[in-house]
């Protein structure tokens, strides 16, 4: 029972790491088309799911794919007149993570996003 109770938990986790992921992807396609609004949103909605995958295995690979969705909000927030000092301020809370770390593939995150 312990056993199931310990997958369960890491099932959920998992879950929430690639939605949070597949969130800041939309987030950022939906920045390109032009819908601000809806992508701040989503934005913070996968930063928050990302955060909180912060434990086990996920603690390596999560904060990775949540710097690259900063990175894409931060940019979001460049785009908006008066915006620049909040862009700043999500760029310093997520900075961009080590070279060479190739985690964001595990969560879908193409590694050019994040290499550069």
């Amino acid at each position: 029972r312990i056993l199931r109770r310990a997958e369960a938990q890491t099932y959920a986790l998992e879950a929430k790491a690639v939605l949070g992921a597949a969130i800041g992807a939309t987030a950022a396609s939906l920045h390109r088309s032009g819908q601000a609004v809806s992508a701040e949103g989503l934005f913070r909605t996968a930063l928050d799911k990302l955060g909180e995958c912060r434990h086990g295995h996920l603690a390596k690979v999560a904060p990775v794919s949540q710097s690259v969705v900063a990175q894409d909000y931060a940019a979001l927030l460049e785009d908006w007149e008066n915006r620049a000092r909040d862009a700043a301020g999500v760029r310093k809370q997520y900075p961009l993570c080590p070279p060479g770390n190739h985690a964001p593939l595990l969560l879908g995150v193409p590694a050019w996003h994040v290499l550069g």
